[in-house]
């Protein structure tokens, strides 16, 4: 059991607390919330929200989760935070003392970038818990109104193309769309990327609920978008703070090392994939020396990831973190196709750009409806080939929600950012 009190905690949020507005570090209030492992990989499950609609997606992560925790295969966040105004962060039972005050330290360079970050100012925090919560009284209301197999059906098709929607935040529209008046055949002067709303606008059939149920979808999605669009400056910004603030707080000794050994595992480099801690701490770091610390704000509020890693990644982080781009050979071998030297630094900074954020996801667009309903799809392509099974699933979840013929172009064009 841990060996400090909620008293000792308190003092410690409020210790931090200080030093982070010493450090000019504004942020929306935190509460936190102790809580056990079970509780935890609860959260996890819900993406941290604490209230979501019944789906087994949920069930799902949850069971794979719980199972991984339960045989020890994988361990459990030491921090969760949810971007809310107050924001909402977890702090786990059993963690020692110098562990908390890191995770504090943490969630508070986590709640700075959600409150400034561009890309964040269309989230409505003040208003992101009670819509989760509205969201989940509706669609749990549908689910006892016409049945769970016949909602989860449609409401599988919703999720599985989610993140096919505007993937430039800021250019929607403020506050929610309304839809717009069915016309029999839409004429599509550009092509649409936001494939649940204009079927939702565009498509006759759909009964309110199912309207509903897509608006719902796309408006939980864009909540996350831009926690996806920023995880390596996010949570490099949240390493950077906590990494100031515990070394400003004078620790005892051996909360000073626990606090250091557990940095130095956060920080460590992941063998096969990117590790958007160490990699954003890196950038971060770098950054302070070359421009100063306040100069770090205007580029934390003015960046996503895929143009911070593209003007701020340099070559010496690249080599410090042996960074090198790799290539699949035949069914299960991969091989390195380059590494981050002299000659190919900037070859492999653009294959990690080519897979930050939503750009590992394809761009695929409504580009027409022919005179019988078919909707016709586009795939924009930057040179990698449309997975067949993802296109095939994607025409079938389309076809459901739209009720009529789908087929898709294919067409590579130049990269996209």
């Amino acid at each position: 059991m841990p060996s400090y009190t909620k008293q000792d905690l308190e003092d410690y949020a409020r210790k931090v607390e200080q030093k982070a507005a010493e450090f000019g570090l504004d942020h929306y209030e935190v509460v936190y919330e102790v809580c056990g492992h079970a509780t935890m990989i609860n959260r996890m499950a819900y993406s941290g929200v604490p209230f979501r609609y019944h789906h087994w997606s949920f069930g799902k992560a949850y069971d794979v989760i719980n199972t991984s925790y339960t045989y020890g295969v994988g361990g459990l966040p030491y921090e969760m935070v949810i971007n809310a105004n107050p924001a909402i962060a977890y702090l786990m039972a059993d963690n020692p003392l110098a562990v908390q005050v890191l995770v504090m330290a943490h969630v508070l360079g986590h709640v700075n970038f959600f409150k400034h970050n561009y890309v964040f100012k269309k989230t409505y925090p003040q208003d992101a818990l009670a819509s989760f919560k509205v969201h989940a009284r509706r669609i749990n209301g549908f689910i006892d109104t016409y049945g769970i197999s016949k909602v989860e059906k449609f409401l599988d098709a919703a999720k599985a193309l989610e993140f096919n929607t505007m993937r430039m935040v800021l250019l929607l529209e403020e506050g929610p769309i309304e839809p717009e008046e069915w016309k029999p055949r839409k004429k599509v002067e550009e092509p649409a990327e936001d494939i649940l709303l204009f079927i939702r606008d565009h498509n006759p059939m759909l009964e309110p609920w199912q309207k509903d149920v897509l608006t719902i979808v796309r408006d939980e999605a864009l909540y996350f978008l831009p926690q996806i669009e920023t995880k390596i400056m996010n949570e490099g910004w949240a390493t950077f703070w906590h990494y100031r603030i515990m070394n400003a707080l004078e620790l005892p000794f051996d909360m000073q090392m626990e606090f250091l050994k557990l940095h130095n595992r956060i920080v460590q480099p992941s063998s096969g994939t990117v590790n958007p801690y160490a990699l954003g701490f890196a950038i971060w770091q770098d950054l302070e020396g070359r421009m100063g610390l306040e100069e770090l704000f205007s580029v934390m509020e003015a960046n996503r990831d895929v143009s911070f890693v593209r003007q701020f990644l340099t070559r010496d982080i690249m080599e410090r973190l042996h960074m090198f781009a790799y290539k699949k050979k035949g069914a299960s071998e991969v091989v390195i196709k380059e590494v981050a030297d002299e000659k190919g630094w900037k070859d492999v900074r653009e294959e990690l750009i080519r897979w930050v954020g939503v750009n590992s996801l394809p761009v695929i667009k409504i580009v027409d409806v022919e005179p019988d309903g078919m909707l016709v799809l586009k795939y924009f392509g930057d040179g990698r080939k449309l997975d067949p099974e993802y296109k095939e699933h994607t025409l079938r979840y389309v076809e459901l929600l739209w009720g009529n013929r789908v087929k898709m172009l294919e067409a590579p064009v130049a990269k996209v950012s």
